[in-house]
């Protein structure tokens, strides 16, 4: 019977994001779903693709999370801790906005573009950017696949 339902979610979340590819949620949800049914190494590229398109901070931090779990998964424990440091520093930005909303640093003047800099870390392709980030963090310790960001 769960097999039944997550098929139904996963044509679900898919036909979303066929309808609208803006929506970060219906990446992020869709991940979810190839979790749960075991297919993590699909689930990276649609966790870092909702990262880009998820506008809040919570949002992109339980993003973070998922995709911190995801490479836990696959026993790739580097990229792990770097995506749950990621999503404790996305936040942690929502604690100092929520106690200074006037001295928080809004992202424009965080420097928020996509990395020109990329590093491999030599596990499978999987990269790591420098200096500020289209992922919104001023600076990324995160994991990134090379090709499935744009420029990133």
């Amino acid at each position: 019977m769960e097999t039944e339902s997550l098929d139904e979610a996963t044509e679900a979340f898919s036909k979303a994001i066929e309808l609208d590819r803006s929506k970060g949620w219906s990446y992020s949800n869709l991940a979810l779903v190839y979790m749960r049914q075991g297919k993590h190494k699909e689930a990276v590229s649609l966790l870092l693709r909702s990262i880009e398109l998820l506008e809040t901070n919570a949002d992109k931090a339980a993003s973070w999370n998922r995709l911190g779990s995801v490479y836990r998964a696959l026993n790739d424990y580097d990229n792990a801790v770097a995506a749950y440091q990621m999503a404790d520093e996305f936040a942690s930005l929502d604690e100092v906005i929520a106690e200074n909303p006037i001295e928080a640093v809004s992202e424009p003047e965080r420097g928020v573009e996509p990395a020109s800099v990329l590093t491999n870390r030599g596990n499978g392709g999987v990269d790591s950017c420098r200096g500020p980030t289209r992922c919104g963090a001023s600076r990324c310790r995160g994991p990134y696949r090379s090709g499935t960001s744009g420029a990133h």
